[in-house]
């Protein structure tokens, strides 16, 4: 099975002196420096995947906004009517982005 496989690979490793562990769900352990690499990689990523996801945020907020502008410069042509699907519009957008 794919533990045997991780047990086998473990015992080489700890074989070559490797001693870095961490439990896996299986209650076996996974050893050596290419856990540690992977540890400092993953701490490196992680910031700058937030902030990549934040300015990715930043940038559709900013396209429903402008959407939500022209929808409502539209809207607003049809008099009294057109001027309250305007606010309509503006409060589900303010409704989408505060629970996005």
């Amino acid at each position: 099975s794919a533990y045997d496989r991780v047990g086998s690979a473990a015992s080489e490793l700890r074989q070559h002196g490797f001693s870095h562990t961490v439990k896996l769900q299986s209650g076996r352990t996974w050893t050596g420096s290419l856990k540690r690499t992977f540890d400092d990689k993953a701490g490196e990523i992680s910031p700058e995947l937030s902030s990549y996801l934040s300015r990715v945020d930043d940038c559709r907020d900013a396209i429903r906004e402008e959407i939500r502008r022209l929808e409502n410069e539209k809207t607003e042509q049809n008099g009294l009517i057109g001027w309250f699907q305007a606010r309509w519009n503006d409060l589900s957008s303010w409704m989408d982005q505060t629970f996005n």
